[in-house]
């Protein structure tokens, strides 16, 4: 009985003292998710699911790769450059059940509750009277999975890298107006442009441009072009022709989402400011 006793009391005091250790633990990290809620980790996240190609690329560029245990959606993988291409096509896709992870990164707002803390780039939600935004939401999404995964340094050299290569890009420019056509035309001529409330737009912004319509539409090519743009900024693998003006194409996979190769298409629409006209 005593010896029963004995291991009762000690049962006792360890739990206890699980308890406590349990109270007084300190998160490694905190960050905001996207309703501007806080979360913490515990522990240094080791296994993370990627819901798509842009949040993958972004971990590319951080030296992140090895902590990727699944991959949700690969379309847009095959738009990145050669060095990075053949890493992130062979990342693991998710078929099947979630795998065990730490976390989820994302370049979208989480679809509902998730029992995985989310790191997302929380983009606005268009037409909700959100703020445009350029690439500065490249600039958190790449320092907030920087502090997730411990390496806020590389984060930061990163970002710095990315503000010099905009600098660089958007000196000198003088602003032009340009009309965003997402997609070629139709058959019967009908252009599906983007206003203000768009990533592509605040690109255009930052590259000292101005985007000639407000909201997103569907135009006659002939509307489109009564708004007198000098640029048109094609978003689409497709080639389509706007005489008078100087035609400029990004891949959707470059402006869709926030992510790595958004710098190239600030690069391509920029150049096109620089250009005369066709």
């Amino acid at each position: 009985m005593r010896c029963d006793a004995v291991r009762r009391m000690l049962a006792a005091v360890l739990l206890l003292a699980g308890l406590a250790a349990c109270a007084t633990r300190e998160p490694v990290v905190s960050l905001p998710d996207c309703r501007g809620e806080w979360f913490s980790l515990y522990t240094q996240p080791r296994r993370a699911i990627v819901t798509d190609a842009y949040a993958a690329q972004t971990m590319a560029r951080l030296g992140l790769l090895d902590r990727i245990v699944a991959l949700r959606d690969p379309d847009g993988l095959t738009a990145d450059h050669p060095e990075w291409r053949a890493k992130l096509t062979a990342l693991p896709i998710l078929n099947g059940p979630r795998p065990q992870a730490d976390l989820v990164v994302s370049s979208e707002r989480p679809p509902g509750p998730d029992a995985l803390p989310w790191v997302t780039a929380c983009p606005p939600v268009l037409g909700s009277g959100d703020p445009q935004y350029d690439v500065g939401g490249l600039y958190g999404f790449v320092r907030d999975v920087g502090i997730a995964f411990g390496v806020v340094d590389r984060a930061d050299a990163l970002i710095r890298e990315m503000r010099a290569r905009v600098g660089r890009t958007t000196a000198g420019i003088r602003g032009k107006r340009v009309l965003i056509v997402h997609g070629v035309p139709t058959d019967d001529d009908l252009l599906q442009v983007e206003g203000r409330a768009s990533l592509a737009s605040g690109m255009v912004v930052l590259a000292g441009g101005i985007n000639v319509t407000d909201a997103d539409a569907e135009v006659t090519r002939a509307e489109a072009m009564g708004h007198h743009p000098e640029v048109v900024w094609l978003i689409s693998d497709e080639k389509a022709s706007f005489p008078g003006t100087t035609v400029v194409r990004s891949s959707p996979y470059a402006v869709d989402h926030v992510g790595p190769l958004n710098l190239d298409a600030l690069d391509q629409i920029a150049a096109a400011m620089r250009r005369r006209p066709q």
